[in-house]
């Protein structure tokens, strides 16, 4: 299966945990891609059979539990555009401890279901990443052979 996983990140979490889930896709013989958010272009979605998207949560325009700003900018660039027919998996870094727990996956989720898009699984909301990495990498394990092995 070839797969593109779409990300931002802040302080370097997301992109660990990118790296990771990569690691393990290629290891299950997947064909991986990764791109940041604002590089997407129309035509990055139309030769992969997946798509991750990984985004942490931050207060965005004075919103709490938002995507990346990058994802944001990537909402309003694609608003027009169609996700139908496409296999979609969100992922997402947050701290549990906030009202909006992962409230940026929440977000990228209900965007790409409004243009057509097909969640495959349910979001993956990751705890405290930085603080419990081996933990987090078991669940993402897990997480991924949801739905990487139906296709």
């Amino acid at each position: 299966m070839k797969i593109l996983i779409i990300y931002e990140t802040y302080s370097g979490g997301t992109k660990t945990a990118v790296e990771f889930m990569a690691e393990e896709l290629i290891k299950m013989n997947h064909a991986v891609d990764i791109i940041h958010a604002i590089d997407a272009k129309p035509d990055s979605f139309s030769k992969h059979d997946l798509y991750i998207f990984a985004t942490p949560s931050w207060l965005e325009r004075d919103r709490e539990g938002q995507p990346h700003i990058n994802f944001i900018k990537f909402m309003e660039k694609f608003e027009k555009e169609s996700f139908e027919n496409k296999n979609i998996a969100l992922m997402g870094l947050g701290d549990a401890t906030y009202a909006h727990f992962c409230g940026g996956i929440d977000v990228l989720m209900k965007f790409l279901e409004e243009r057509g898009g097909k969640i495959l699984a349910s979001p993956l909301k990751l705890d405290s990443y930085f603080m419990k990495p081996e933990e987090c990498r078991k669940i993402m394990k897990e997480w991924i052979s949801k739905f990487t092995l139906k296709n």
